[in-house]
């Protein structure tokens, strides 16, 4: 009899195994004025996306997903590679003070579009133009500036290494000499209204209030974004052994308004343990196969339910407190316990993802 209900539940409901496939968004429910529980349930939210993208999942982040910064912004992104474009061709006839200038401008407008938007451009294209720009400076004499353009590019994109088929070997030496060269010894301390999730050069780094030690001097791009709010982005000089603080505020957006809702209607559902139309349309808004819900559940405990199909198929509660947002993340991945949904449906209404009620509870 067991074996049967067993089949059953499986032949209904989406498994465990589906949670691996897809593009997921891991998105936080808990509201952003919510203090202690929203920073838990952000902290964790982080972690999440971390252990997702580090075991090679498309995570999709729903704040950026569902943020358009216009076609104005894309055209000033088309506007600074064309310039970059044109500096190039400057730079390789020796006319450098030229280069320098119009890369200058371009690594400006890039700055100004990535603040936009993080999806922008990438950031192998960003360093690149400081690449060239600090090559332009070099060869028009300043050294000094040179090795600091450098430094930007390494402090947003420490992987992109200078191209040793384009540069001469000089300007390659003084990159690695200026690698070679950079502490990690710069603070920086970002505060935000209400608190929210912090990305610093693209990366996801904590909850407001954050204090982060040991950064790499240079400009780096930080970010605070939370449900139901319009990003909020500043480019922040670090330097040696000094702290930079940042203060932003986010402001709610009319666009947002739908997403708002879903995440209301979700936040409904978890609290009756019964998942409905929010989930399925908050996959749809957040353009992702499956979502990754995660609240604050009760005490210290945060609770993070995995949503496939309109249902939900794993769970996991825990603990974040002491830094174990990554142990939370793992063990919700690998050990997240499958989820009996709980169906009750007395009409087509009740049902979500298109589903009919068969009027025997299914």
């Amino acid at each position: 009899m067991r074996l049967g209900v067993l089949l059953l539940a499986l032949s209904l409901f989406p498994s465990t195994a589906l949670a691996g496939k897809g593009t997921v968004s891991v998105i936080c429910v808990e509201p952003p004025r919510g203090g202690a529980a929203y920073r838990a349930a952000a902290a964790a939210t982080l972690a999440l996306r971390r252990e997702l993208a580090s075991r090679g999942r498309k995570v999709v982040d729903p704040s950026v997903s569902l943020y358009r910064a216009g076609k104005a912004n894309t055209a000033r992104v088309t506007e600074a590679r064309a310039a970059v474009k044109a500096a190039v061709l400057d730079y390789d006839s020796l006319e450098f003070g030229k280069a320098a200038e119009q890369l200058g401008q371009a690594v400006g407008a890039f700055r100004e579009a990535l603040a936009l938007d993080p999806r922008a451009l990438s950031a192998e294209e960003y360093a690149r133009a400081l690449h060239y720009k600090g090559a332009a400076i070099f060869y028009n004499g300043d050294l000094e500036t040179a090795a600091l353009n450098f430094q930007d590019a390494l402090a947003f994109a420490p992987e992109v290494r200078m191209d040793e088929a384009v540069f001469p070997p000089d300007l390659v030496k003084l990159f690695n000499e200026t690698q070679e060269g950079l502490s990690r010894d710069g603070d920086i301390k970002v505060e935000s209204t209400p608190p929210a999730e912090i990305y610093i050069d693209g990366a996801p780094a904590g909850v407001t209030p954050y204090s982060a030690m040991g950064l790499t001097p240079g400009t780096h791009l930080v970010r605070v974004q939370a449900p139901g709010y319009r990003l909020a982005t500043q480019w922040v000089a670090v330097k040696a052994g000094q702290e930079a603080t940042v203060t932003l505020t986010l402001k709610a957006g009319n666009k947002l308004k739908p997403f708002t809702s879903a995440v209301a209607s979700v936040r409904a559902e978890l609290a009756r343990s019964r998942p409905g139309p929010g989930v399925a349309r908050l996959t749809k808004l957040v353009r992702a196969s499956s979502l990754v819900l995660v609240t604050r559940s009760r005490g210290e405990r945060v609770q993070a339910t995995w949503a496939d199909g309109g249902f939900w198929v794993k769970r996991h509660q825990d603990k974040v407190a002491d830094g174990r947002e990554p142990l939370f993340a793992q063990h919700f991945i690998d050990r997240g316990a499958p989820v009996t949904p709980k169906v009750e449906c007395r009409n087509d209404r009740d049902c979500s993802g298109g589903r009919r009620c068969t009027n025997d509870g299914r």
